[in-house]
């Protein structure tokens, strides 16, 4: 019973710590504030135990850990289901044994970029892992390795029957090509084979090459876990003056 009852009334405390301002605790808030991704790494695995009950043992002090690290807003009250399925995590997560590790690849990021392409406005996702630099190398870096979007899926602009290399263009060496890449640049992919695909890593890649395609800044940022077996988790940033801040839990998904 001791482990029912004691975990859950430790997340209400993070709940109720997260649902006021607490101005005159700057040193606490400071303190509590998960700054940087690789201190939520170090929560997670433990590394930086924060102070519990004397009651509690090893295993639920750890998963306590956990619980403090989910982003208490999600949680009307103590009672909350949401509450029992954070708690359900965290003890998955101390049974398996398994620890964060920033040279993982089972971990990515989730960039949202502000930008433009062809000097217009656009927003999309930029994923990335993390790989080491060269084979068997100990230095890492961040890889680019996936996009979302609907700027890459070449969409037409225009729609119709027109947009065709007619079938005896060979005998005039194709001179429709000519026009299809000075005026029918948007509808590009209406004159694709229909079992051609799109790929759009590629058109990215493509975008950024020629210039076209341009970078402001990211925001915002997310990271997602997939290492807990039979669990994924995402972390996000919440900037508020309030102990239970920073890089936290903000959703889990049951496999």
């Amino acid at each position: 019973m001791k482990r029912n009852i004691l975990i859950p009334a430790l997340l209400w405390v993070t709940v109720a710590a997260s649902a006021q301002l607490i101005n005159p605790m700057g040193e606490k808030i400071y303190d509590s504030r998960v700054s940087l991704v690789d201190e939520f790494i170090k929560r997670f695995n433990h590394d930086n135990p924060s102070p519990h009950a004397p009651e509690l043992d090893a295993a639920e002090a750890k998963v306590a850990d956990i619980v403090q690290l989910f982003n208490g807003a999600n949680f009307s009250s103590a009672d909350d289901p949401l509450m029992q399925i954070a708690v359900d995590f965290a003890r998955d997560a101390v049974a398996s044994g398994v620890r964060l590790d920033y040279a993982d690849s089972t971990w990515y990021a989730r960039a949202t970029c502000h930008g433009s392409y062809r000097k217009k406005p656009v927003e999309f996702n930029l994923i990335m892992r993390v790989e080491p630099r060269s084979a068997g190398s100990d230095m890492y870096r961040w890889a680019l390795c996936g996009v979302e979007g609907e700027l890459f899926d070449l969409v037409p602009e225009e729609t119709g029957s027109g947009f065709v290399v007619l079938p005896d263009d060979h005998e005039t060496n194709f001179m429709s090509l000519t026009d299809m890449t000075e005026s029918q640049t948007e509808s590009i992919r209406l004159y694709a084979s229909d079992k051609a695909k799109v790929d759009s890593f590629t058109a990215f890649m493509a975008m950024v090459y020629g210039g076209q395609l341009k970078i402001d800044y990211v925001k915002p940022l997310e990271f997602t876990f997939t290492q807990i077996p039979g669990w994924e988790f995402t972390i996000r940033f919440f900037e508020r003056e309030e102990l239970n801040s920073g890089w936290l839990i903000d959703s889990i998904i049951r496999k």
